[in-house]
C-alpha cells in the first residue's frame, strides 16, 4: 500500500519535472520566496521585485499586480515568472492571508 500510495503521488507531481522549481537549488528557492514575500508585503500594483542566483544562473520576477478583500482578510494576486537552465514558467497566483500565513486561494470573481 505504502508503494502504490508513494507511486501515485509522484504521479500527481509528474508536471513539476517540467519546470523550472525542479531545477533550483535550496538558495534559488530561498531567493525566490524572498521575492514573493516583498510582493506580498507591497502595497501598490504594479510593483515588481527581481531574483538572481548567480551560482545556478535561476531568477525570476514576482510582480503584484492586484489587490483585493475576500471575507475580511486581504488577498493578493501575483504574476511570478521564473527560469532555471533552459526551463521558463509563469502564471497569475491568488493569495490570501489567513493569520500571519498567506495561502493560495481561488481566483478573485
Amino acid at each position: 500500500m505504502v508503494a502504490v500510495s508513494a507511486h501515485a503521488q509522484a504521479g500527481n507531481l509528474g508536471f513539476l519535472d517540467k519546470s523550472p522549481l525542479s531545477k533550483f537549488n535550496d538558495k534559488d528557492i530561498e531567493l525566490s520566496q524572498a521575492a514573493l514575500a516583498k510582493a506580498l508585503a507591497a502595497s501598490e500594483p504594479g510593483q515588481a521585485f527581481d531574483w538572481e542566483n548567480p551560482a545556478t544562473g535561476a531568477g525570476g520576477k514576482t510582480t503584484l499586480k492586484q489587490t483585493f478583500e475576500r471575507d475580511g482578510r486581504p488577498c493578493r494576486v501575483v504574476t511570478i515568472a521564473n527560469h532555471a537552465k533552459s526551463l521558463k514558467s509563469g502564471g497569475d497566483y491568488t493569495m490570501c492571508k489567513s493569520g500571519e500565513r498567506w495561502q493560495p486561494a481561488p481566483p478573485p470573481t
